[in-house]
This record gives structure tokens, C-alpha cells and sequence, in this order.
């Protein structure tokens, strides 16, 4: 049904004959495994969220007791504390605004740092987004039968990945 064509093959390793129920039988302990670790993951999901419900219910109760601490001796206790949590800025337009607040005198002054090192520790770039772009760029530039260092960015490393596919009986 299959040709050995219709699959890619690794060619940077020593090839040796491996028995297909060697093949067969560590495939299945993968999917085996992966199902095992996918129902557990869901397990841990509904306890998260049973956590997080349990702590909000323990909040307002705190809230309406007017205390901002409860113990039970024992058991242990909470403290209640706000913490405020910024949103990160999705628009263009106001990432522009929050990047020129940051390269501002203002921030220099008041944290003491140089506006460079400033914009080196508070600013990042999302690893996932980093690779797209890069693997992008590297795409381009080969198209163009061009090399690309990107500065600043050691040469990427292989890593060896598996993607599931389908189930499929024979017939």
C-alpha cells in the first residue's frame, strides 16, 4: 500500500536492520504512553480548576468576614494580598507607545539604568516567535541562494521530533 518513497527517510545515521516488532512494539508504547500522559493532564486540569475555584470562594469569604488572613491550626493557612497585573499591549500601535515610554528619560531616571539597558532586560522576543521568524529568513535567503547569520543568534541545532499520524487498518 506504502512505498518507502512515500515517507522521509533520516540520512545523517549509521542504518541498521531493526526487527519491525522492535519498530512495532515501541510505537505502540509511545501512543500508549501519550494517551496515559494526555488523560492525566486533563486530570490535573479539572484539579487546577478546582483549585483556583476553592481559592475564589475562600477570597470573597475572607472578603465578607473583613479578614486578610485566616489560619486553621494544623492545617495551615492564606494570606490575602492584591497584585496587579499589567497587560502586555497587542496593537502595534501601542506597543509603539510603551516602547517609547521605555526608552524614555523618565524610566532612565527612575530606575537609574541606561535607556539601552533598559530595553535589553525589560523587552524580549517569545521563543516560538524568535524561531518562525528566523526559519523564515533563512527560508528567504536560501530561496535567493543566499547565507544568513542572524547576529546575536548562535546556528540553530536539529532536534529530532515525532508527529502523530492517523490510524489506518489494513484491508
Amino acid at each position: 500500500m506504502y512505498d518507502d518513497k512515500d515517507f522521509d527517510t533520516v540520512t545523517d545515521v549509521q542504518v541498521e536492520e531493526i526487527p519491525t516488532k522492535m519498530l512495532d512494539d515501541k510505537l505502540t508504547e509511545v501512543i500508549r504512553l501519550k494517551a496515559r500522559y494526555d488523560a492525566a493532564k486533563e486530570t490535573s486540569s479539572g484539579y487546577h480548576k478546582e483549585f483556583q475555584q476553592a481559592q475564589m470562594d475562600l477570597i470573597t469569604l475572607m472578603d465578607r468576614a473583613g479578614k486578610s488572613r485566616w489560619e486553621v491550626d494544623g492545617v495551615g493557612g492564606y494570606t490575602k494580598y492584591d497584585e496587579l497585573k499589567w497587560r502586555v499591549p497587542s496593537d502595534l500601535q501601542e506597543k509603539d507607545k510603551f516602547l517609547s515610554f521605555l526608552a524614555s528619560e523618565k524610566v532612565s531616571n527612575l530606575l537609574g539604568q541606561t535607556k539601552k539597558d533598559i530595553f535589553l532586560a525589560y523587552t524580549s522576543v517569545h521563543s516560538a516567535t524568535m524561531n518562525k521568524l528566523c526559519n523564515e529568513l533563512k527560508s528567504l535567503a536560501s530561496e535567493k541562494g543566499e547565507d544568513l547569520e542572524i547576529p546575536g543568534v548562535a546556528l540553530p541545532k536539529a532536534e529530532p521530533k515525532l508527529r502523530s499520524v492517523a490510524k489506518r487498518t489494513n484491508k
